[in-house]
């Protein structure tokens, strides 16, 4: 991959790098005089080889023992660790490949360890791919030998890496040296602060003259001792009389120059009294931007020579500090660099690796190289989810085997020849199950250096459920404009400034204007009656700042375009994420007018009630006559049977019957009694379910007869009769209950 082949190139751009400033460490210790048998191997230089395999462990000390290195040797990681723990080698040469630890998470230890940090460690290891590699050098570790590995390699990579170590220790002892230099240096500086203490204490206490005179050579300040040597206070004369004792300008004077912004010093005898008196006249600066001329005038008859080999001394000084200075703030600042610029390449090439492997594993696209005869060389492992294909599957087979219409390859191979790239380019690809997928390609072709295509790379994109939205979208919005177009209610969407945005065929009916003279042209204000139109605006107001304060529905007056006002019922609402609403209106005129009538009924059948219930009033005192009179036939009936039918009964059974009869006439009497007892009341209403002839047997049942009594009394089998019992029992709900039937009528009494 192309981020591999960088990768690469920064490592090897990196090792010639190092090669270079080894050469250049070599040089500058032969500049600044050191030997250079300094470079090579010390007879203290130790070496700690770490391998789990015997032979390997053997062969390397041997190697190293031959060439002058002390080899200190582990067969393990926990060994190793020790080792250096107790005394650090120069050198680490570590397996990578070891049961207990790996050598990766060796070195990670060895460089969290800030005593161990700084021991170069190289790799050995029979893995040699570019992965490998990398985590190798993240790991911490400086080289990376291949075995099996040949005994020149191992000396020249051991050589180098105790060189640089070499080196790396020459230069923090060279940069203790700078920083004891810059010390000095800081020493020097105190040196001249304390000498300028001094030479402001010698200013304040200062033994010669002192005066300031202005551009015109007027005297504006004269010191004690100046004012002692005139013998008066000259200021405000002109200062070559008052110094001089001349009535003109000094031929030597250096006013222009001084006033120009120049310090001049001189030496000069005084025609006054012949003192030689060192001059120094400078420009001094005011406040408010005049500028003066300070003089100190000094007796330098004794002191001259002094004072010049005082300066002469101090100009050295300076000179020196600030040559020492410069040169170690140069060196410093160049080491600085140098280790920025290593940090920063090792930063850019792992921070690339890592960017460039993310993008590739979670790329939601299918990132491909193909050969222009069609071979698959590369797929992204997105291709697993999209096709269902694994990636190796697919990876030196032909193209052809994911189109489903091999057509659509030709036509994208004639358009990517012919232009060199294709964006969003439509084709029809086949999953493992056979699923049609729709997908869009974004290709271009790679050329050699000759200009000549060698293949093709880009991406694929699942196109699939974006086409099956867009057709959903096309059938919903087909759906709902039928149902915007056909719907029965007049309705139209309405802009934030009440302009009519879009109507239906039925507000062109009602309204009595076709759409292209409503849409975008006119207000729905035009369309209210007048009385409405203010409380009908408030409620549009107020539904764009909260579409529940305004309500939903209301009833209003619509005025089509020939003036009819007709009853109109709206029904509206904000739609969402837009000051936009939808209004439905439907003509309720009909309607209004039905009310009204049924208005009107309804107050007629308000009278038609009240007449109702003055005749229900009427009704309830005849049905309650009834009852009266129904309670009375009762009585009547059941005195009527007690005194009229029972005496004769009686007297019946007293007149010598046989025993059927007899039978037959305490039947009767029992079944009148039974009709006129509340026994015969309770179980007729209670069980309206048994039959006559079921009733029959009931009673004779509560009189204690047997089976075959009751069916000679009744004409019947006694089969028939144990028929009846137990229909007699399901229907009192006694069946598979173990209860005494004559016991539980006789309950009933």
């Amino acid at each position: 991959m192309e981020v591999k082949d960088e990768t690469k190139g920064h490592v090897t751009h990196e090792r010639e790098e190092v090669n270079q400033r080894v050469t250049e460490l070599k040089a500058d210790a032969l500049h600044d005089g050191q030997d250079s048998g300094e470079l090579q191997k010390e007879d203290s230089v130790q070496i700690l080889v770490v391998d789990d395999t015997a032979v390997d462990l053997e062969m390397l000390k041997h190697i190293l023992l031959s060439h002058g290195y002390k080899v200190r040797s582990a067969s393990s990681a926990p060994l190793a660790l020790k080792s250096v723990a107790l005394d650090e080698p120069e050198l680490i040469l570590l397996d990578v490949k070891m049961p207990d630890m790996d050598g990766y998470e060796v070195c990670r230890r060895l460089k969290s360890d800030t005593k161990s940090s700084g021991i170069p460690v190289i790799f050995m290891s029979a893995l040699d791919t570019y992965e490998d590699r990398v985590e190798g050098f993240q790991a911490g570790c400086v080289d990376y030998i291949t075995k099996p590995f040949q005994p020149a390699e191992v000396l020249a990579r051991v050589e180098t890496h105790i060189t640089l170590r070499s080196m790396q220790k020459k230069l923090e002892a060279r940069n203790t040296q700078l920083q004891q230099e810059i010390a000095e240096r800081r020493q020097a500086e105190r040196l001249l602060q304390e000498r300028e203490a001094h030479y402001r204490a010698i200013v304040e206490t200062f033994d010669g003259f002192i005066y300031i005179c202005s551009r015109d050579c007027c005297v504006e300040f004269m010191n004690k001792r100046f004012i002692e040597r005139t013998g008066y206070d000259g200021t405000g004369g002109k200062c070559y009389k008052v110094i001089h004792d001349r009535d003109s300008i000094c031929p030597w004077c250096v006013n222009d120059r001084v006033f120009n912004g120049e310090t001049v010093r001189w030496e000069v005898q005084s025609p006054k009294d012949n003192i030689w008196m060192y001059v120094v006249n400078t420009p001094l600066y005011h406040a408010d931007g005049s500028v003066s001329k300070q003089s100190m005038i000094l007796d330098i008859t004794e002191r001259k020579q002094a004072e010049d080999a005082l300066k002469q001394a101090y100009d050295n000084l300076e000179r020196l500090v600030e040559e020492r200075t410069a040169e170690l703030s140069r060196k410093n600042r160049q080491l600085v660099e140098e280790i920025e610029e290593r940090r920063q390449a090792e930063g850019q090439l792992r921070r690339s690796e890592e960017k460039y492997r993310h993008i590739y594993e979670n790329i939601q696209d299918i990132y491909y190289e193909i050969g222009l005869d069609g071979t698959i060389q590369e797929l992204s492992p997105s291709v697993d989810r999209i096709t269902k294909y694994n990636r190796d599957e697919l990876i030196g087979k032909s193209v052809y085997e994911i189109y489903a219409y091999p057509e659509e390859r030709d036509e994208f191979l004639r358009i990517i020849k012919r232009a060199g790239v294709v964006t969003d380019h439509e084709i029809t690809m086949k999953d493992r199950d056979g699923r049609l997928l729709t997908a869009s390609l974004y290709s271009r072709l790679v050329f050699d250096e000759n200009g000549v295509p060698i293949k093709i790379l880009g991406s694929i994109r699942d196109m699939t459920n974006r086409k099956l939205a867009e057709e959903a979208l096309r059938e919903s919005e087909i759906k709902y404009r039928s149902i915007f177009e056909t719907t029965a209610a007049a309705t139209m969407i309405i802009e934030e400034d009440t302009t009519i945005w879009l109507v239906n065929n039925a507000f062109e009916k009602l309204s009595g204007l076709s759409k292209k003279e409503m849409e975008g042209k006119r207000s729905w204000t035009e369309f209210v009656a007048h009385d409405d139109l203010p409380r009908m605006l408030e409620y549009h107001r107020l539904r764009r700042i909260d579409p529940k304060a305004a309500p939903r529905n209301y009833e209003f007056q619509f005025v089509s375009r020939e003036g009819i006002i007709r009853d109109a019922f709206m029904t509206i609402e904000i739609i969402p994420e837009t000051k936009k609403s939808v209004a439905s209106i439907l003509d309720i005129t009909i309607r209004k007018q039905a009310e009204k009538a049924l208005k009107k009924r309804e107050r007629e059948l308000e009278v038609k009630s009240r007449n109702l219930e003055e005749l229900n009033t009427a009704l309830k005192v005849l049905l309650k006559q009834r009852e009266v009179d129904k309670e009375e036939l009762a009585e009547r009936t059941l005195s009527n049977v007690k005194h009229l039918v029972l005496p004769y009964i009686e007297k019946l059974k007293k007149g010598g019957l046989d025993a059927k009869d007899e039978a037959y006439i305490g039947i009767v009497e029992s079944n009148l009694k039974e009709i006129v007892s509340p026994f015969s009341q309770r179980l007729s209403s209670k069980y309206m379910t048994l039959t006559p002839k079921e009733l029959q047997v009931v009673n004779l049942i509560k009189e204690g007869r047997t089976t075959k009594e009751i069916a000679e009394l009744l004409n019947a089998s006694p089969g028939t009769i144990d028929f009846h019992r137990n229909n007699i029992r399901n229907k009192l709900n006694l069946k598979n209950k173990r209860a005494n039937l004559r016991a539980y009528l006789l309950t009933l009494s």
